[in-house]
């Protein structure tokens, strides 16, 4: 018999479910049925799920539970649950990456990130719903339709891991996973009020999505492509991160994990010998004045409260949309990818065939790694000078369900892609960043404060998140 009700689980984070199930007050079969019967609740109106395995889910927290009351390791995740963004490959179930193309695609391998998991005790829901192979920065497709954010319905939770950040701020789930190759991990952890990292390029592998050269479309992103959690707290994301890292021979770019625990460095932070510096706009950026004055005070804490060295002062950055979009479309598989528009026409999305249909050249595509490397040389250059930098995560607060992007910014007229201004240059370079909530705006829309590291330091972005969290 449980100790707590279904709804008391659910809002537990995923340490504390972890914790009760450690001191017997609630077993993994509590926690998944908990899980289950919040989504069948809540989810006819939020659409954060693309495809549920429940049979296989609650069959998997029987047997974390057998191996725990006969006094075996279950592993680190004790069989709490976990969701997996749906442009993730998982084992027996329906992987479609938000795409007609793949609707009916159903994997026969884990991806190196699932595995880890299930092997770490997780027990895997289903998948989250995403944008078409995570292209645009809203949650929407033509086979599941919108998902909206819990804090607001009317709102979107960004994308392209929207379905996951709406599972974990509805409480769904306590764990869920995303992808991010501009920003899709921090925009919608962002807009919903959680937790989101983007660790160091390479530290936690991915294979074979992205990686593998018969996927077309999903195998796109494949140098700026970061796999990470979204939760409500820090510790929670750092314990994912210590199950998630660690080289992979099948990903070239993978790189080994150095930490012993990121989850450690959450227990008792400490950073008053870090040299912080806080940049409002990257020395670019249209922001919004709410959120100007919210990352700024969460700035002002870091010293106030916190005893760090922090200067008001930036990269001076200029917009390189341009310089990201060229190299997408040069990690794409633009030939695999048009010839299915000529089989699926209109069922792609437009931002996509867009991209399909323009005429890149080897000019462009050199832009593009030229202006990466330019990017890379000055912000490594400027990182020289700081242990990390804070800024907005999002130039903007959430925006209605049904719009793409705003087109103004504090009275300035901007591109469709300006809102992520903060977040895709550092998937370009690499440099490893989280975003945490500061705040809401009046009228109560989240506001999520960015912290990057400097190159391979995940630790200290995860002690400054869990610092600063421990003080707001």
């Amino acid at each position: 018999m449980s100790a707590y009700s279904p709804s008391e689980i659910c809002e537990m984070s995923g340490v504390e479910q972890i914790a009760a199930i450690k001191q017997g007050l609630i077993t993994p079969v509590d926690a998944v049925e908990a899980s289950l019967a919040r989504i069948d609740e809540v989810d006819g109106e939020i659409n954060a799920f693309a495809t549920l395995d429940e049979e296989r889910a609650i069959e998997t927290a029987r047997e974390v539970t057998e191996t725990i009351e006969s006094g075996g390791d279950p592993g680190p995740l004790y069989g709490v649950p976990v969701a997996i963004k749906d442009l993730i490959m998982t084992e027996g179930i329906r992987t479609t990456f938000g795409s007609v193309i793949y609707s009916d695609f159903i994997p026969e391998r884990d991806s190196v990130v699932v595995e880890r998991i299930r092997n770490a005790g997780g027990v895997i829901l289903g998948k989250t719903n995403v944008s078409e192979f995570g292209f645009r920065a809203v949650t929407d497709n033509k086979i599941f339709g919108e998902t909206v954010n819990p804090v607001d319905t009317d709102l979107t939770p960004a994308g392209s891991s929207g379905g996951s950040a709406a599972a974990v701020t509805s409480n769904m789930v306590p764990f869920a996973i995303g992808s991010d190759g501009g920003g899709s991990v921090r925009l919608p952890a962002s807009f919903c009020g959680l937790c989101g990292i983007k660790a160091s390029f390479g530290r936690v592998p991915i294979y074979p999505e992205h990686r593998d050269p018969e996927l077309a479309g999903a195998n796109g992103w494949g140098s700026v492509e970061h796999i990470g959690p979204i939760t409500r707290t820090v510790e929670d994301a750092a314990l994912l991160l210590d199950v998630m890292a660690g080289s992979h021979p099948m990903d070239r770019h993978s790189i080994p994990k150095v930490e012993p625990s990121y989850r450690a460095k959450t227990d008792t932070p400490s950073v008053s010998d870090l040299s912080v510096a806080y940049s409002p706009d990257l020395g670019y950026a249209a922001v919004n004045p709410e959120i100007g004055e919210q990352t700024a005070a969460a700035a002002d804490l870091f010293e106030s409260e916190l005893g760090c060295d922090v200067s008001r002062d930036g990269p001076e950055l200029s917009d390189y949309q341009d310089v990201f979009e060229k190299i997408v479309a040069n990690t794409t598989d633009l030939i695999g990818l048009r010839k299915q528009l000529y089989e699926f026409g209109s069922q792609i999305d437009s931002d996509i065939v867009g991209m399909l249909e323009t005429e890149w050249t080897a000019t462009d595509f050199t832009e593009g790694v030229k202006g990466r490397q330019r990017l890379n040389k000055k912000f490594r250059q400027f990182m020289q000078q700081y242990d990390v930098l804070l800024t907005p995560t999002a130039a903007v607060p959430p925006f209605p369900i049904g719009e793409s992007a705003p087109t103004q910014i504090a009275g300035r007229s901007v591109s469709e892609s300006h809102w992520q201004s903060f977040t895709y240059p550092f998937n370009l370079t690499g440099h490893p960043a989280a975003t945490i909530p500061v705040g809401r705006t009046r009228d109560n829309k989240p506001i999520g404060l960015q912290i990057v590291g400097s190159h391979l330091d995940d630790a200290t972005v995860i002690e400054a998140a869990a610092a600063y969290s421990d003080v707001s």
